[in-house]
Protein backbone atom coordinates (compact mmCIF):
# COMPACT_ATOMS: atom_id res chain seq x y z
CA UNK A 1 0.00 0.00 0.00
CA UNK A 2 1.09 3.49 -0.76
CA UNK A 3 -0.02 6.38 1.14
CA UNK A 4 0.45 10.06 0.34
CA UNK A 5 -0.36 13.24 2.32
CA UNK A 6 -1.59 16.78 0.62
CA UNK A 7 -2.09 20.28 2.15
CA UNK A 8 -4.58 22.47 2.31
CA UNK A 9 -3.00 24.64 -0.49
CA UNK A 10 -2.48 22.05 -2.92
CA UNK A 11 -2.72 23.62 -6.58
CA UNK A 12 -5.70 22.58 -8.63
CA UNK A 13 -5.34 19.70 -11.16
CA UNK A 14 -7.29 21.07 -13.69
CA UNK A 15 -4.41 21.56 -16.34
CA UNK A 16 -3.99 18.27 -15.78
CA UNK A 17 -6.94 17.26 -16.63
CA UNK A 18 -7.96 19.77 -19.22
CA UNK A 19 -8.11 19.05 -22.69
CA UNK A 20 -5.26 20.62 -24.73
CA UNK A 21 -7.00 22.26 -27.44
CA UNK A 22 -5.69 24.20 -30.46
CA UNK A 23 -7.47 27.72 -30.91
CA UNK A 24 -8.76 26.95 -34.17
CA UNK A 25 -10.35 30.91 -34.05
CA UNK A 26 -7.36 32.59 -34.08
CA UNK A 27 -5.77 34.14 -37.40
CA UNK A 28 -2.38 33.14 -36.66
CA UNK A 29 -3.00 29.39 -36.99
CA UNK A 30 -4.79 29.62 -40.23
CA UNK A 31 -2.32 27.89 -43.13
CA UNK A 32 -2.08 30.53 -45.81
CA UNK A 33 -4.62 29.54 -48.17
CA UNK A 34 -7.47 29.22 -45.70
CA UNK A 35 -6.52 33.44 -44.98
CA UNK A 36 -7.13 33.89 -48.27
CA UNK A 37 -10.46 31.94 -47.90
CA UNK A 38 -11.27 33.98 -45.44
CA UNK A 39 -10.42 37.38 -47.21
CA UNK A 40 -12.14 36.36 -50.21
CA UNK A 41 -15.14 35.24 -48.38
CA UNK A 42 -15.68 38.89 -46.76
CA UNK A 43 -15.37 40.55 -50.11
CA UNK A 44 -17.78 38.91 -51.26
CA UNK A 45 -19.90 39.68 -48.78
CA UNK A 46 -19.47 43.34 -49.04
CA UNK A 47 -20.01 43.46 -52.46
CA UNK A 48 -23.38 41.80 -51.61
CA UNK A 49 -25.00 43.43 -48.54
CA UNK A 50 -24.74 47.53 -49.33
CA UNK A 51 -25.11 47.92 -45.69
CA UNK A 52 -24.22 46.67 -42.37
CA UNK A 53 -24.95 43.42 -41.95
CA UNK A 54 -24.96 41.59 -37.93
CA UNK A 55 -24.85 38.42 -36.08
CA UNK A 56 -25.48 38.32 -32.43
CA UNK A 57 -24.47 42.23 -32.34
CA UNK A 58 -20.97 41.78 -34.53
CA UNK A 59 -20.84 43.29 -37.85
CA UNK A 60 -20.07 41.08 -40.71
CA UNK A 61 -19.74 43.94 -42.93
CA UNK A 62 -18.69 47.44 -43.93
CA UNK A 63 -16.14 47.32 -40.48
CA UNK A 64 -12.58 47.66 -39.98
CA UNK A 65 -12.80 45.61 -37.19
CA UNK A 66 -12.83 42.55 -38.47
CA UNK A 67 -11.30 39.90 -35.07
CA UNK A 68 -14.83 38.98 -33.69
CA UNK A 69 -16.27 38.71 -36.95
CA UNK A 70 -13.61 36.35 -38.38
CA UNK A 71 -14.15 33.93 -35.60
CA UNK A 72 -17.98 33.68 -37.27
CA UNK A 73 -16.85 33.84 -40.80
CA UNK A 74 -14.50 30.67 -40.15
CA UNK A 75 -17.23 28.33 -38.76
CA UNK A 76 -19.53 28.66 -41.81
CA UNK A 77 -15.75 28.18 -44.07
CA UNK A 78 -15.28 25.02 -41.57
CA UNK A 79 -18.50 23.34 -42.75
CA UNK A 80 -18.15 23.70 -46.21
CA UNK A 81 -14.33 23.06 -45.82
CA UNK A 82 -13.17 26.20 -46.79
CA UNK A 83 -14.92 25.83 -50.13
CA UNK A 84 -15.93 29.91 -50.44
CA UNK A 85 -18.64 29.77 -52.69
CA UNK A 86 -20.61 27.09 -50.89
CA UNK A 87 -19.84 29.06 -47.30
CA UNK A 88 -21.15 32.19 -49.26
CA UNK A 89 -24.35 30.63 -50.11
CA UNK A 90 -24.61 29.03 -46.56
CA UNK A 91 -24.26 32.51 -45.11
CA UNK A 92 -26.41 34.37 -47.33
CA UNK A 93 -29.28 31.64 -46.12
CA UNK A 94 -28.19 31.84 -42.65
CA UNK A 95 -28.87 36.12 -42.90
CA UNK A 96 -32.13 35.41 -44.38
CA UNK A 97 -33.26 32.97 -42.32
CA UNK A 98 -32.38 35.09 -39.14
CA UNK A 99 -34.34 38.13 -40.49
CA UNK A 100 -37.55 35.95 -41.51
CA UNK A 101 -37.36 33.82 -38.13
CA UNK A 102 -36.85 36.84 -36.32
CA UNK A 103 -33.86 35.52 -33.91
CA UNK A 104 -32.24 39.10 -33.23
CA UNK A 105 -35.80 39.84 -30.97
CA UNK A 106 -36.23 36.27 -30.19
CA UNK A 107 -35.39 36.25 -26.55
CA UNK A 108 -37.80 38.79 -25.94
CA UNK A 109 -40.91 36.41 -26.77
CA UNK A 110 -42.40 35.15 -24.04
CA UNK A 111 -43.61 31.66 -24.98
CA UNK A 112 -46.33 31.65 -21.89
CA UNK A 113 -45.77 30.51 -18.67
CA UNK A 114 -47.22 26.57 -18.64
CA UNK A 115 -44.87 26.42 -21.60
CA UNK A 116 -41.58 27.17 -20.08
CA UNK A 117 -42.86 25.19 -16.78
CA UNK A 118 -42.98 22.24 -18.56
CA UNK A 119 -40.12 22.13 -20.69
CA UNK A 120 -37.88 24.45 -19.03
CA UNK A 121 -36.47 21.51 -16.89
CA UNK A 122 -35.70 19.86 -20.00
CA UNK A 123 -32.81 21.98 -21.85
CA UNK A 124 -31.05 24.61 -19.94
CA UNK A 125 -27.86 26.34 -19.58
CA UNK A 126 -25.50 25.77 -16.37
CA UNK A 127 -21.92 26.33 -15.61
CA UNK A 128 -18.99 26.85 -18.18
CA UNK A 129 -16.36 23.88 -19.12
CA UNK A 130 -12.69 23.94 -18.30
CA UNK A 131 -12.10 26.01 -21.57
CA UNK A 132 -14.68 28.45 -20.67
CA UNK A 133 -17.89 27.86 -22.90
CA UNK A 134 -21.13 27.50 -21.70
CA UNK A 135 -22.64 24.06 -21.32
CA UNK A 136 -25.97 23.00 -22.31
CA UNK A 137 -27.61 20.50 -20.40
CA UNK A 138 -30.42 18.45 -22.50
CA UNK A 139 -32.67 15.73 -20.93
CA UNK A 140 -34.41 13.52 -23.49
CA UNK A 141 -36.18 11.75 -20.78
CA UNK A 142 -38.90 14.02 -20.09
CA UNK A 143 -40.50 12.47 -23.68
CA UNK A 144 -41.41 9.65 -20.96
CA UNK A 145 -44.07 12.12 -19.78
CA UNK A 146 -47.27 11.29 -22.16
CA UNK A 147 -48.56 14.78 -21.22
CA UNK A 148 -45.71 16.17 -22.55
CA UNK A 149 -45.61 14.36 -25.66
CA UNK A 150 -49.49 14.98 -26.16
CA UNK A 151 -49.70 19.13 -24.99
CA UNK A 152 -46.75 20.10 -26.63
CA UNK A 153 -44.98 18.13 -29.34
CA UNK A 154 -48.41 16.72 -30.34
CA UNK A 155 -50.09 19.85 -31.06
CA UNK A 156 -49.45 22.37 -34.04
CA UNK A 157 -49.33 25.08 -32.41
CA UNK A 158 -47.40 24.35 -29.43
CA UNK A 159 -44.91 22.65 -31.68
CA UNK A 160 -44.26 26.03 -33.54
CA UNK A 161 -43.51 27.23 -30.05
CA UNK A 162 -41.28 24.22 -29.62
CA UNK A 163 -39.20 24.97 -32.29
CA UNK A 164 -38.52 28.85 -31.42
CA UNK A 165 -38.42 27.81 -27.36
CA UNK A 166 -35.16 25.51 -28.84
CA UNK A 167 -33.86 28.59 -31.13
CA UNK A 168 -34.35 30.61 -28.16
CA UNK A 169 -32.60 28.65 -25.29
CA UNK A 170 -29.76 28.04 -28.50
CA UNK A 171 -29.11 31.94 -28.89
CA UNK A 172 -28.89 32.74 -24.95
CA UNK A 173 -26.27 30.57 -24.66
CA UNK A 174 -24.62 32.72 -27.73
CA UNK A 175 -25.12 35.32 -26.22
CA UNK A 176 -22.92 34.11 -23.45
CA UNK A 177 -19.60 33.49 -25.57
CA UNK A 178 -16.84 35.98 -26.60
CA UNK A 179 -16.36 35.17 -30.33
CA UNK A 180 -12.83 36.24 -29.15
CA UNK A 181 -9.29 34.48 -30.32
CA UNK A 182 -8.44 32.63 -27.04
CA UNK A 183 -11.91 33.15 -25.99
CA UNK A 184 -15.09 30.97 -25.73
CA UNK A 185 -16.42 30.91 -29.36
CA UNK A 186 -18.65 27.86 -28.94
CA UNK A 187 -20.82 25.36 -26.68
CA UNK A 188 -20.23 22.10 -24.74
CA UNK A 189 -23.51 20.02 -25.12
CA UNK A 190 -24.34 17.50 -22.68
CA UNK A 191 -26.94 15.24 -23.23
CA UNK A 192 -29.21 12.75 -21.18
CA UNK A 193 -31.06 9.86 -22.01
CA UNK A 194 -32.59 9.58 -18.09
CA UNK A 195 -36.06 9.36 -17.21
CA UNK A 196 -36.22 12.53 -14.97
CA UNK A 197 -36.35 16.38 -14.81
CA UNK A 198 -33.08 18.72 -14.69
CA UNK A 199 -34.11 19.45 -10.96
CA UNK A 200 -33.34 23.03 -10.93
CA UNK A 201 -36.30 24.24 -11.19
CA UNK A 202 -38.83 22.61 -8.83
CA UNK A 203 -36.75 19.98 -7.10
CA UNK A 204 -39.76 19.49 -4.56
CA UNK A 205 -42.33 18.24 -6.84
CA UNK A 206 -40.39 17.67 -9.50
CA UNK A 207 -37.19 15.65 -8.38
CA UNK A 208 -34.15 14.24 -10.37
CA UNK A 209 -34.56 10.45 -11.12
CA UNK A 210 -31.39 8.45 -12.58
CA UNK A 211 -33.45 5.81 -13.34
CA UNK A 212 -32.86 4.34 -17.30
CA UNK A 213 -36.21 3.70 -18.84
CA UNK A 214 -36.76 0.35 -20.37
CA UNK A 215 -36.59 -0.95 -23.62
CA UNK A 216 -40.52 -0.13 -24.54
CA UNK A 217 -40.13 2.96 -23.29
CA UNK A 218 -36.80 4.08 -24.58
CA UNK A 219 -37.26 3.28 -28.20
CA UNK A 220 -40.56 5.41 -27.88
CA UNK A 221 -39.00 8.25 -26.68
CA UNK A 222 -36.44 7.65 -29.15
CA UNK A 223 -39.61 8.02 -32.03
CA UNK A 224 -41.35 10.95 -30.49
CA UNK A 225 -37.54 12.51 -30.75
CA UNK A 226 -36.88 11.11 -33.80
CA UNK A 227 -40.04 12.77 -35.60
CA UNK A 228 -40.60 15.91 -33.71
CA UNK A 229 -36.71 17.17 -33.59
CA UNK A 230 -34.48 15.38 -35.82
CA UNK A 231 -35.78 16.95 -38.85
CA UNK A 232 -36.56 20.27 -38.31
CA UNK A 233 -34.23 20.98 -35.41
CA UNK A 234 -31.11 19.39 -36.55
CA UNK A 235 -31.77 20.85 -39.97
CA UNK A 236 -31.83 24.56 -38.42
CA UNK A 237 -28.57 23.38 -36.10
CA UNK A 238 -26.50 22.36 -39.78
CA UNK A 239 -27.96 25.16 -41.65
CA UNK A 240 -27.40 28.26 -39.29
CA UNK A 241 -25.55 27.37 -36.68
CA UNK A 242 -22.30 25.70 -38.00
CA UNK A 243 -19.33 24.74 -35.15
CA UNK A 244 -21.26 26.58 -32.26
CA UNK A 245 -21.68 23.01 -30.45
CA UNK A 246 -17.58 22.15 -29.95
CA UNK A 247 -18.23 19.17 -27.57
CA UNK A 248 -21.40 16.82 -27.12
CA UNK A 249 -21.18 14.40 -24.10
CA UNK A 250 -23.97 11.65 -24.32
CA UNK A 251 -24.72 9.81 -20.57
CA UNK A 252 -27.11 7.51 -19.57
CA UNK A 253 -27.76 5.26 -22.73
CA UNK A 254 -29.12 2.07 -22.01
CA UNK A 255 -26.53 -0.63 -22.92
CA UNK A 256 -29.33 -2.67 -25.92
CA UNK A 257 -28.87 0.88 -27.44
CA UNK A 258 -25.13 1.70 -27.22
CA UNK A 259 -24.31 0.57 -30.89
CA UNK A 260 -27.50 2.45 -32.41
CA UNK A 261 -26.75 5.88 -30.64
CA UNK A 262 -22.87 5.53 -31.04
CA UNK A 263 -23.39 5.29 -34.74
CA UNK A 264 -25.19 8.30 -34.76
CA UNK A 265 -23.05 10.37 -32.67
CA UNK A 266 -20.14 9.06 -34.83
CA UNK A 267 -22.27 10.94 -38.00
CA UNK A 268 -23.29 13.94 -35.83
CA UNK A 269 -19.78 14.51 -35.14
CA UNK A 270 -18.59 14.67 -38.50
CA UNK A 271 -21.45 16.63 -39.67
CA UNK A 272 -20.78 19.24 -37.69
CA UNK A 273 -16.86 18.95 -36.36
CA UNK A 274 -17.18 18.17 -33.23
CA UNK A 275 -15.58 15.64 -30.39
CA UNK A 276 -18.64 13.48 -29.24
CA UNK A 277 -18.00 11.31 -25.97
CA UNK A 278 -20.26 8.51 -24.80
CA UNK A 279 -20.33 7.82 -21.08
CA UNK A 280 -20.61 4.49 -19.64
CA UNK A 281 -23.05 3.73 -16.71
CA UNK A 282 -21.40 4.32 -13.59
CA UNK A 283 -19.06 5.76 -15.05
CA UNK A 284 -20.57 9.35 -15.68
CA UNK A 285 -18.72 11.81 -13.15
CA UNK A 286 -15.67 10.68 -14.43
CA UNK A 287 -16.22 11.38 -17.75
CA UNK A 288 -17.92 14.67 -16.96
CA UNK A 289 -14.43 15.59 -14.93
CA UNK A 290 -12.56 15.52 -18.05
CA UNK A 291 -14.40 18.63 -19.32
CA UNK A 292 -16.12 20.60 -16.57
CA UNK A 293 -15.23 21.24 -13.55
CA UNK A 294 -16.62 19.36 -10.44
CA UNK A 295 -18.03 22.63 -8.93
CA UNK A 296 -19.81 23.00 -12.62
CA UNK A 297 -21.54 19.49 -12.94
CA UNK A 298 -24.73 19.27 -11.27
CA UNK A 299 -24.94 17.31 -7.95
CA UNK A 300 -27.38 14.62 -9.44
CA UNK A 301 -24.36 13.97 -12.43
CA UNK A 302 -22.25 13.54 -9.02
CA UNK A 303 -20.71 16.96 -8.82
CA UNK A 304 -20.53 19.91 -6.79
CA UNK A 305 -23.28 22.38 -8.58
CA UNK A 306 -26.75 22.18 -6.08
CA UNK A 307 -27.70 25.98 -6.23
CA UNK A 308 -30.69 25.27 -4.02
CA UNK A 309 -28.58 24.00 -0.97
CA UNK A 310 -24.93 25.62 -1.67
CA UNK A 311 -26.11 28.59 0.21
CA UNK A 312 -26.63 26.41 3.31
CA UNK A 313 -24.40 24.14 3.00
CA UNK A 314 -21.27 26.45 1.80
CA UNK A 315 -21.56 29.69 3.29
CA UNK A 316 -20.57 31.83 0.67
CA UNK A 317 -19.31 34.92 2.54
CA UNK A 318 -15.30 33.80 1.39
CA UNK A 319 -14.84 31.69 -1.89
CA UNK A 320 -14.33 28.17 -0.37
CA UNK A 321 -10.91 26.44 -1.85
CA UNK A 322 -11.68 23.80 -4.73
CA UNK A 323 -8.49 21.32 -5.22
CA UNK A 324 -8.39 18.32 -7.45
CA UNK A 325 -6.09 14.89 -7.81
CA UNK A 326 -5.61 12.06 -8.94
CA UNK A 327 -5.22 8.85 -6.88
CA UNK A 328 -3.83 5.22 -8.15
CA UNK A 329 -4.89 2.36 -7.35
CA UNK A 330 -3.51 0.65 -4.64
CA UNK A 331 -3.13 4.63 -2.70
CA UNK A 332 -4.19 6.08 0.16
CA UNK A 333 -3.87 9.63 0.34
CA UNK A 334 -4.46 12.12 2.87
CA UNK A 335 -5.52 15.96 2.62
CA UNK A 336 -4.55 18.02 5.38
CA UNK A 337 -6.55 21.35 6.46
CA UNK A 338 -4.58 23.00 8.72
CA UNK A 339 -4.44 26.20 10.84
CA UNK A 340 -7.89 25.71 12.61
CA UNK A 341 -8.38 27.48 15.52
CA UNK A 342 -10.36 27.02 18.63
CA UNK A 343 -14.40 27.60 17.86
CA UNK A 344 -13.69 27.22 14.40
CA UNK A 345 -15.87 25.75 11.71
CA UNK A 346 -14.55 24.04 9.08
CA UNK A 347 -16.92 22.49 6.70
CA UNK A 348 -15.91 20.79 3.43
CA UNK A 349 -17.61 18.43 0.82
CA UNK A 350 -16.30 15.95 -1.98
CA UNK A 351 -16.84 13.89 -5.34
CA UNK A 352 -15.40 11.42 -6.82
CA UNK A 353 -14.13 8.02 -6.18
CA UNK A 354 -14.80 4.33 -7.75
CA UNK A 355 -16.64 1.71 -5.94
CA UNK A 356 -14.29 0.56 -3.65
CA UNK A 357 -12.68 4.06 -3.05
CA UNK A 358 -13.53 4.79 1.14
CA UNK A 359 -13.26 8.13 2.91
CA UNK A 360 -13.49 8.82 6.49
CA UNK A 361 -12.43 12.21 8.57
CA UNK A 362 -10.64 13.12 11.86
CA UNK A 363 -9.95 16.05 13.97
CA UNK A 364 -6.10 15.90 15.08
CA UNK A 365 -5.51 18.51 18.31
CA UNK A 366 -2.05 20.33 18.05
CA UNK A 367 -1.79 19.36 21.29
CA UNK A 368 -1.58 15.83 21.39
CA UNK A 369 -1.63 14.47 17.73
CA UNK A 370 -1.68 11.19 18.65
CA UNK A 371 -5.60 11.53 19.98
CA UNK A 372 -7.19 11.82 16.71
CA UNK A 373 -11.15 12.16 16.89
CA UNK A 374 -13.18 10.53 14.47
CA UNK A 375 -15.73 13.09 12.65
CA UNK A 376 -16.71 11.23 9.71
CA UNK A 377 -17.09 7.06 10.14
CA UNK A 378 -15.33 4.88 6.92
CA UNK A 379 -17.56 4.61 4.04
CA UNK A 380 -17.85 3.95 0.57
CA UNK A 381 -17.70 6.77 -2.28
CA UNK A 382 -20.37 4.72 -4.53
CA UNK A 383 -20.08 6.49 -8.08
CA UNK A 384 -23.63 7.12 -8.13
CA UNK A 385 -23.63 8.82 -4.52
CA UNK A 386 -24.55 12.63 -3.84
CA UNK A 387 -21.44 14.71 -2.79
CA UNK A 388 -20.24 14.03 0.44
CA UNK A 389 -21.05 17.02 2.88
CA UNK A 390 -19.57 17.25 6.43
CA UNK A 391 -18.49 20.18 9.43
CA UNK A 392 -17.40 20.07 12.53
CA UNK A 393 -16.70 22.58 15.18
CA UNK A 394 -13.38 22.49 16.47
CA UNK A 395 -12.92 22.84 20.58
CA UNK A 396 -8.97 23.28 20.23
CA UNK A 397 -6.52 24.62 17.74
CA UNK A 398 -5.23 21.59 15.22
CA UNK A 399 -6.63 20.17 11.46
CA UNK A 400 -8.61 18.11 10.10
CA UNK A 401 -7.76 15.10 7.96
CA UNK A 402 -9.52 13.98 4.60
CA UNK A 403 -8.34 10.26 4.10
CA UNK A 404 -8.77 8.84 0.52
CA UNK A 405 -8.54 5.16 0.52
CA UNK A 406 -8.23 3.63 -2.86
CA UNK A 407 -6.09 0.30 -2.20
CA UNK A 408 -9.11 -2.33 -2.91
CA UNK A 409 -9.41 -0.82 -6.36
CA UNK A 410 -6.78 -0.98 -9.36
CA UNK A 411 -8.14 1.87 -10.96
CA UNK A 412 -7.38 5.42 -10.72
CA UNK A 413 -9.60 7.97 -9.66
CA UNK A 414 -10.32 11.75 -9.40
CA UNK A 415 -11.38 13.43 -6.18
CA UNK A 416 -12.35 17.09 -5.80
CA UNK A 417 -12.91 18.63 -2.76
CA UNK A 418 -13.63 21.99 -1.29
CA UNK A 419 -14.02 23.70 2.10
CA UNK A 420 -14.16 26.55 4.52
CA UNK A 421 -13.64 27.72 7.93
CA UNK A 422 -15.67 30.13 9.56
CA UNK A 423 -14.17 31.65 12.73
CA UNK A 424 -16.19 32.75 15.87
CA UNK A 425 -16.46 36.13 16.82
CA UNK A 426 -14.24 35.27 20.07
CA UNK A 427 -11.56 33.53 17.70
CA UNK A 428 -10.91 36.33 15.07
CA UNK A 429 -10.87 38.94 18.24
CA UNK A 430 -8.23 36.59 19.16
CA UNK A 431 -6.38 36.46 15.98
CA UNK A 432 -6.32 39.95 15.54
CA UNK A 433 -5.49 41.08 19.19
CA UNK A 434 -2.37 38.88 18.33
CA UNK A 435 -1.70 40.32 14.86
CA UNK A 436 -1.21 43.64 16.98
CA UNK A 437 0.91 42.41 19.56
CA UNK A 438 3.45 41.29 17.01
CA UNK A 439 3.12 44.64 15.38
CA UNK A 440 3.75 46.34 18.76
CA UNK A 441 6.89 43.68 19.47
CA UNK A 442 8.34 44.85 15.77
CA UNK A 443 8.01 48.50 16.71
CA UNK A 444 9.63 48.48 19.92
Amino acid sequence: MMKKSLGPLMKSGASLLRPQLRDIHSQNNLKPWENVALQYLRKMLNSKYKNEVSMWGIPLTKTSETERSDIILLKFLRAKEFNVPDSYNMLCKTISWRKDFGTDSILKEDLGPGFNDALAPRAYMRGFDREGNPVWYYHYGIYHYKTIRDNYLGNAENFQKFIRWRVQLLEKAIKMLDFKPGGSNSITQVVSFCNGFGGYFNPATKPFSHNIPDLDDFLNVVSIESKVNSNRILSILEDNYPGMISYQIILDVPWYLNILVSVRARYFARKHMLKCVMAEQGNIFETLFKYIKAEHIPYFHGGMDDPILDDVRMPRYKEPVISEFKINGGEKLDVQIDGIVKGAKVTWQAVGGGWDMEYHAKFVPDANPNLAIVVKEPSKMKRKAILWHDSYTAEEAGKIVLVFDNTPNKNREVIAYRYIVQQSTLSRLREKKKVVQQSMLKIA
